[in-house]
């Protein structure tokens, strides 16, 4: 009996082996099967990623070649990349706005704007923060190319003027040979005075096109706030239309000769920055601190100040049409010498009386003195005095 018993165990162990073998046999079958499948799929998959970067690297080459075509379409496939959570997204971005800050060509200029539109919106801030960043640096280089702009312009006018003394003294002696050292001395000049102010030139038009990228980011954005936090930024001749920038920075920017329409800068820190003939409608500096800053010469109608705090801030021939400086803090009478429409705008009552029977007693002898020694504008004292000026020889044509 028991040995009927092994039996039968050692029959189903034969059994059980076989079948162990069996399985073993064929996941070694499938095994061998799915290798070359897989490494099949590895291998598409990395053939598809070399053609990507093969792609991508093409494309951001094109972006800097001399032919404006192939800076153009390149431009515009960028965009392709342009996908948050693949792979060359920050790269595409990156090399777009450092492209941008170099390219002239507006209609390149305008597919790299077109390419940019296409970001994750949650990353419009940053983005616009290295736009910001490039203009500061413009910026920062406009004076020193200016002056040697004007420098260059200098010294050829004086080599211009070398040239008539000598022509003129030749003249007299009954000679007619120039000094041809002066002579090839002034051609020089005027090459460098040509190219310090090509230079300039197309410093200015490298800030415009950034300035106008700033501000078609900013239009896309119009819902979200997105405040600016940087100095020496610009937005000259700008297009500024229901843009929220509350709780901004400005810390020496200019806003010059710009359009500015239902635009929140509430709760800002704006210093040593101007707004100089820029039309300002429907828009609110609420709860702003704004020192040493100029609004000369601006049209402000229906500009909302209220509880502002002020110093220094000077509104010298602006037109103050139903702006509002209710609750406004540190105003000082002199700050509205030869503004427009100065009753129009709407103040505290006892302010607005005490600053009307103060004007009246302001002369331009005063205005200059305190700009000169009392007010903080530094460099800008001379644009206020100039708006100034400008202003008495309207009164005068007029007259």
């Amino acid at each position: 009996m028991v040995e009927k018993v092994n039996e039968k165990s050692r029959q189903k162990g034969k059994i059980a082996l076989v079948d162990i073998i069996k399985v073993a046999g064929a996941v070694v079958g499938a095994v061998a099967l799915f290798i070359p499948l897989w490494t099949g799929i590895f291998q598409y998959k990395a053939s598809i990623k070399q053609r990507i970067d093969e792609n991508f690297r093409i494309v951001a080459e094109e972006l800097y070649s001399k032919d404006r075509e192939k800076r153009l379409a390149a431009a515009s496939k960028m965009s392709t990349f342009i996908n948050k959570g693949k792979n060359y997204y920050d790269e595409a971005i990156d090399i777009l706005v450092n492209r941008l800050s170099i390219e002239l060509d507006y209609n390149v200029v305008s597919a790299i704007t077109g390419s940019l539109e296409r970001i994750s919106l949650n990353d419009y801030k940053k983005v616009i923060g290295k736009l910001v960043g490039i203009n500061r640096n413009i910026e920062i280089q406009d004076y020193p190319l200016k002056t040697r702009a004007s420098d260059a312009e200098t010294n050829f006018n004086a080599s211009m003027d070398k040239i008539l003394e000598d022509k003129h003294r030749f003249k007299e002696k009954g000679l007619s040979i120039l000094n041809k050292d002066l002579t090839k001395e002034m051609s020089h000049k005027m090459k460098i005075s040509i190219e310090k102010e090509n230079e300039y030139k197309e410093l200015q038009m490298h800030r415009q096109v950034v300035t106008d990228a700033i501000t078609i980011l900013l239009s896309n954005a119009k819902e979200i706030n997105l405040p600016i936090n940087s100095s020496f930024v610009s937005l000259n001749n700008a297009l500024i239309i229901g843009f929220k920038l509350k709780g901004s920075n400005f810390e020496r920017a200019s806003l010059s000769r710009s359009i500015i329409d239902k635009t929140i800068f509430d709760s800002s820190n704006i210093n040593h920055t101007i707004f100089t003939f820029s039309d300002i409608t429907d828009s609110s500096f609420v709860d702003c601190t704004i020192n040493s800053s100029l609004f000369d010469q601006a049209n402000l109608k229906k500009v909302d100040f209220s509880n502002a705090k002020f110093a220094d801030v000077f509104f010298t021939g602006a037109d103050l049409t139903e702006s509002k400086f209710i609750g406004a803090k540190g105003l000082k009478a002199i700050y509205f010498y030869k503004v427009q429409n100065f009753d129009k705008a709407i103040f505290d009552i006892d302010v607005k009386k005490n600053i009307e029977k103060e004007l009246e007693h302001i002369t331009e002898d005063k205005f200059r003195n305190y700009i000169e020694k009392e007010s903080k504008l530094s460099v800008r004292k001379n644009a206020l005095l100039k708006t100034l000026e400008e202003l008495k020889q309207k009164e005068e044509e007029k007259q």
